[in-house]
């Protein structure tokens, strides 16, 4: 009988994203968006995604911060191993 691998129960997310709007008419936008969050599991294979971040617009002094909320379903029953990074 082959080990089953399950996904941890918290997880802390990280996410940048760099964003170019391109108008046909208009001044064009460029910004960064960064965001932090957490992964909680909820059930086996549901996840729940919590995250805050903000948005750094060079053309706009008025950056706004958001809030995101994710429910998640993971298909696999044997999720890939990844080596962590602090062990």
């Amino acid at each position: 009988m082959a080990e089953r691998i399950s996904g941890a129960d918290a997880s802390l997310l990280g996410e940048v994203a760099y964003i170019e709007h391109d108008r046909d008419r208009g001044m064009d936008e460029e910004s960064m968006r960064y965001s932090l969050g957490f992964q909680f599991k909820v059930a086996e294979g549901l996840y729940l995604n919590l995250s805050e971040g903000t948005e750094d617009s060079g053309t706009d002094d008025n950056d706004e911060v958001f809030i995101g909320l994710r429910l998640s379903y993971s298909f696999s029953d044997n999720p890939a191993e990844f080596k962590s990074l602090f062990k």
